[in-house]
């Protein structure tokens, strides 16, 4: 809407104004202040006769002419219609504003017939396009308006019947009881028309004014086999209604669907077990009320998932399913819930045994490379350490020799805090009682006969920050045993040669294969020290109770001196068998060394008699011929044996052949001159697959 028009000051001179509107041909024009504003209107008509009879000297302004009541509109608006009947009934100009009141046009009586014309016409296409008939009637009962549905109903010319009586033309018409009731009629039963023959639904409705006065009546009309039609299917409706209504009631969640009002208009009988008494047909819950509303302002979703907490600590699963408009606004959602809370505490709990499970596999990941960790004894042991990891707390690791004591304090090591800073491994027993002293704390120039010139740095205080390993912690004498049990207890220590003392931030780990309580029986180790350094004990398992992993062991070490030795050995099944059941007294150094000793020895595939002649001690030699015999795997007579000799050449020589012919299965079959059935069945029966 943007009619400027003609807009004058309050404080302009009326001949001023007389000369702009006969410029402007203008009939109405605005009067506005100085901020704009609208204050009222003025008339040609008055302008004019103002300006001719300029004899009176009391009107020489606009202001002193002008008509403040008038009408205003704002630009833009959607409720023009009401306000322009208004100013046709007090045939006043109409004043544009804008949201701020400032003046932006006006219009004449001529403008706002014209506007009022188009609203008619409008209004007649859009009867003209629905589906329903309409007649309208004026209080005398003649017709004073038939649209073109109804028209077509009764095959009726467009003007044919305005003016006419209705009763003289549709005398089964029930139109004239409204003027007489002065009310509404809804017929339930078909109407047959005799004047065109056809059969319709119709509805009376009166026609009132703003002061309720009867003006009229109109009737809207189906045609009865559309609306037939329209029947039958609400009917099919209404009956897929109720077997959807059947299939959510035995749902097990509760099943509701509300309007964007938030308004629940249907829930299934899961829904009314699990809401309170005092449901009362709206969402009351503020989460759910919130999540709902959210989606509604959004208008176009997809179906969403989420679990929602409430005040009172329950929580529910909740799935919306978006229902859509042939608009395709969101008019409803489908809401599905179930109370979850009774899985709470599960939830957390296996939240907390995931992040358990995490932080143990992040640690595991930091194993040593020559650690194998297959035996459940062995896993109690390393999940200890890694739990001991990140204390300040004194370790104490028991174990044979050979079974892994300095891994596990590696381990401790690495997964601590102190990672970044030394490890510093150290041999109780390899220093001599009068160097213990010295070597562990240090010692200044000239302390002694012998000694460094520039004095030396002691190992707890080069393990400043990390960790130290005391292995064979036994082997430490009495004197030497009282001098550590006081650095445990202040973490200072005093050079020798030197009165000043330092303090050291250092972390004690100590290994032994002695059994310390009966030394602190026997008066060889200090009870006190015992007790200051067993703050967490561990207590590794020899090699014999870990059987699983000999065989990871046994190939990872081959693997190991297959690189050293620039060999690509492979170990028969029966020497991995063998090693299996040795019961290893020097443990993981001592299967160590074996596989060393064979790789080194051995130009072909590992067999059980390579293992057997040079690096099994003899008391044990029995007790594995005796286990094999049983198995018809070994016999005294192992080095002769025609049959075992033949296996181990036969599992080189397919070797060899997969080796010259870059492991191309075809060629290899070739060389060795043998059928491809007992090729793989060859390989099946070594395990070279």
């Amino acid at each position: 809407m943007d009619r400027s028009g003609v807009v004058l000051a309050e404080n302009m001179e009326i001949n001023e104004a007389f000369g702009l509107m006969l410029d402007k041909k203008a009939d109405f024009a605005a009067v506005v202040s100085e901020d704009e504003k609208p204050v009222g209107t003025v008339s040609f008509f008055d302008v004019a006769d103002c300006a001719v009879n300029s004899s009176s000297e009391s009107k020489n302004v606009v202001s002193d002419i002008m008509n403040g009541a008038f009408s205003t509109i704002e630009e833009n608006s959607r409720n023009e219609q009401k306000k322009i009947k208004e100013a046709i009934k007090d045939t006043m100009p109409m004043v544009i504003v804008d949201e701020q009141g400032s003046y932006r046009g006006i219009l004449s009586m001529w403008e706002i017939v014209d506007i009022l014309k188009q609203y008619l016409d409008y209004l007649e296409r859009m009867l003209d396009n629905i589906d329903d008939g309409i007649i309208a009637i004026d209080e005398n009962n003649k017709i004073i308006y038939m649209n073109k549905t109804y028209r077509q109903i009764h095959s009726i010319e467009d003007n044919e019947l305005i003016g006419k009586n209705v009763q003289e033309n549709f005398p089964e018409s029930r139109l004239m009881e409204i003027s007489e009731a002065n009310d509404n009629i809804i017929v339930e039963d078909p109407l047959h028309l005799n004047f065109s023959g056809a059969t319709v639904m119709p509805l009376y409705k009166a026609l009132k004014g703003d002061d309720e006065k009867y003006l009229g009546a109109a009737a809207i009309i189906k045609d009865y086999n559309e609306a037939n039609s329209i029947y039958i299917g609400i009917n099919e409706i209404n009956q897929f209604n109720n077997l959807v209504g059947q299939i959510f009631d035995n749902l097990k969640e509760a099943v509701f669907i509300v309007n964007s009002k938030l308004e629940i208009i249907y829930h299934n009988e899961k829904f009314q077990e699990t809401v309170p008494r005092s449901f009362n047909g709206t969402i009351y819950q503020k989460e759910i009320r919130t999540t709902l509303e959210n989606k509604f302002k959004i208008g176009k979703i997809d179906v969403f998932h989420e679990n929602i907490e409430l005040s009172n600590n329950t929580e529910l699963s909740l799935i919306g399913i978006p229902l859509c408009g042939i608009n395709q606004n969101l008019n409803n959602i489908v809401v599905i819930f179930q109370d979850i809370s009774h899985i709470k505490e599960l939830k957390t709990e296996i939240s907390k045994q995931e992040k358990l499970l995490s932080y143990y596999k992040n640690k595991i990941t930091k194993l040593p490379d020559e650690m194998v960790c297959e035996s459940e004894n062995f896993k109690k042991v390393v999940t200890t350490a890694l739990k001991v990891a990140d204390s300040y707390a004194n370790v104490i690791i028991e174990g044979e020799n050979g079974v892994g004591k300095e891994l596990i304090a590696n381990l401790i090591h690495n997964n601590s805090g102190r990672a970044d800073k030394p490890f510093i491994p150290v041999n109780c027993g390899a220093i001599p009682d009068s160097l213990w002293e010295s070597e562990m704390f240090g010692y200044e120039e000239g302390a002694f006969t012998g000694a460094n010139k520039s004095g030396k740095m002691g190992i707890f205080e080069m393990g400043d920050g990390g960790t130290v390993f005391l292995d064979e912690i036994g082997e430490i004498s009495l004197a030497g045993q009282v001098k550590m049990l006081r650095f445990l207890q202040n973490k200072e220590i005093a050079k020798v040669g030197r009165k000043e003392t330092k303090k050291v931030d250092v972390r004690i780990i100590v290994a032994t294969n002695r059994n310390l309580k009966e030394m602190v029986g026997n008066g060889t180790f200090r009870e006190d020290l015992y007790y200051r350094l067993s703050v967490v004990k561990l207590v590794v398992p020899p090699l014999r109770n870990r059987k699983e992993e000999i065989k990871p062991l046994a190939l990872k070490f081959l693997n190991s001196f297959n690189d050293r030795y620039g060999k690509s050995l492979n170990i028969s099944k029966d020497a991995l068998r063998l090693l299996e059941n040795y019961d290893w007294q020097g443990n993981i150094r001592q299967l160590r060394n074996v596989m060393e000793q064979s790789v080194i020895m051995c130009d072909r595939i590992i067999q059980t008699y390579d293992i057997l002649i040079d690096n099994i001690e003899e008391d044990n030699v029995e007790k594995i011929k005796q286990h094999h015999q049983l198995k018809g795997i070994f016999n005294d007579d192992d080095i002769l044996n025609i049959p075992l000799r033949t296996r181990a050449l036969e599992q080189e020589l397919i070797l060899e052949a997969l080796k010259r012919s870059d492991n191309n299965k075809s060629r290899a079959i070739e060389m060795l001159n043998i059928g491809r059935k007992t090729f793989y069945k060859k390989l099946k029966e070594y395990e070279l697959t």
